[in-house]
C-alpha cells in the first residue's frame, strides 16, 4: 500500500472504510496522516477542486476524526490531491458501475464509442448528408480479420507509426502545459490568492482570526487560510488523453480477442502472438508511466 492509500481512507455514511465510494452514494475522506487540532494545516483537492477538511466524529463515535465530506460522483476515474503541512501527496481512485458488471460496461462503451457514430454517420449518408463521404456498416469480424487491425494498430502499417513507436516516442518528449492548482494556504504563505474564493475563505469555519492590541480585541480581523493558485507542469492535456485512450481501446480488445482465441483450439499460433503483442504494448506504457 503506497502512502497516498495510508493518508487517504474513504468510509461509508456509516462510518465502515470502504476501497472507493460507491455510484452516486455519499463518503467520508479521512486523513489519518494529522491531529484533527491541527486540521488548519490539512488542504485537500477532488479533481483540482478545493474540498473543507474538519473534525468530525462518525456516527457511534465520540472521538474526532480529521473527515473530508466526498461529493456524489457517477462513475469514473477521480483525481485526489493532499497536502499536511510540509508533506502532499496525490491518489487516484475508480468508481465502478453499480448496475451493470464491468465487462458490460466495456462493451456500452465500445458501442458508444465504435457502432453508435458509425450508425449515426450512416443514417446522415442515407438522407444526403456528409457530402459525398460513404461509410462501410459496422458489422461482425472474424478472429483473423480482428487480429490483423490490432496488429496494424498497434505496429503501423504503410509507413505509418503504431501505437508502440508512438508511446516509445512520448518517452522523451511527452507534450505537456502550465496549469492553475488552487489550494487552501496559510495567509502569510499565499502567493497568489484568489479574489473570486474570498468568500469562500471568510465562510469557512474557523478561518477568520480577530487581531488583539494589548490584549484588547482591536476590531480588525484577517483569514487564517486563503486559496492560492500555484502554476504547475502537468501532463494531462487532450493529446496525451486520446493517445491514452486509444491505448486501452486496442489493450481492451486485445484482451477480448485472446479470450475468444483461448476458446479454440485451431487459432493457438495467434493466441501466443496476441499476447506477445499486449505485452509489449504494455512494456511501451510503463516506460512513460516511469
Amino acid at each position: 500500500m503506497n502512502q497516498a492509500a495510508r493518508v487517504l481512507v474513504f468510509r461509508n455514511s456509516a462510518g465502515e472504510e470502504i476501497s472507493a465510494p460507491g455510484e452516486w452514494m455519499p463518503a467520508w475522506i479521512e486523513i489519518v496522516g494529522a491531529s484533527p487540532d491541527a486540521w488548519r494545516e490539512v488542504s485537500l483537492s477532488i479533481q483540482n477542486q478545493p474540498c473543507e477538511v474538519l473534525p468530525r466524529c462518525l456516527p457511534g463515535e465520540s472521538t474526532p476524526r480529521l473527515l473530508a465530506q466526498w461529493p456524489r460522483a457517477g462513475t469514473g476515474h477521480y483525481h485526489l490531491q493532499w497536502k499536511i503541512g510540509e508533506d502532499s501527496g496525490a491518489r487516484s481512485i475508480t468508481i465502478n458501475s453499480q448496475k451493470i458488471s464491468s465487462a458490460a460496461y466495456s462493451h456500452l462503451l465500445e458501442d458508444l464509442e465504435t457502432r453508435l457514430p458509425a450508425s449515426l454517420a450512416i443514417a446522415l449518408q442515407s438522407v444526403g448528408g456528409l457530402g459525398g463521404v460513404y461509410f462501410l456498416p459496422p458489422s461482425q469480424s472474424t478472429l483473423a480479420q480482428e487480429w490483423d487491425r490490432l496488429q496494424r494498430a498497434a505496429r503501423g502499417h504503410n509507413a505509418r507509426p503504431g501505437l508502440i513507436e508512438v508511446l516509445r516516442v512520448l518517452v522523451t518528449d511527452p507534450h505537456r502545459v502550465l496549469a492553475t492548482r488552487e489550494m487552501w494556504t496559510p495567509t502569510l504563505r499565499a502567493r497568489r490568492p484568489l479574489p473570486s474564493r474570498l468568500g469562500m475563505a471568510v465562510a469557512r469555519p474557523g478561518n477568520v482570526q480577530l487581531l488583539e492590541n494589548d490584549g484588547e480585541y482591536s476590531g480588525s480581523w484577517r483569514l487564517r487560510r486563503v486559496v492560492d493558485a500555484r502554476v504547475e507542469e502537468t501532463f494531462d492535456v487532450y493529446e496525451n488523453r486520446l493517445v491514452k485512450g486509444f491505448y486501452e481501446q486496442v489493450q481492451r480488445r486485445l484482451r477480448r480477442l485472446n479470450a475468444r482465441l483461448k476458446q479454440t483450439t485451431s487459432h493457438a499460433e495467434i493466441a501466443q502472438r496476441a499476447e506477445e503483442l499486449a505485452h509489449e504494448l504494455h512494456q511501451a506504457r510503463r516506460a512513460i508511466s516511469a
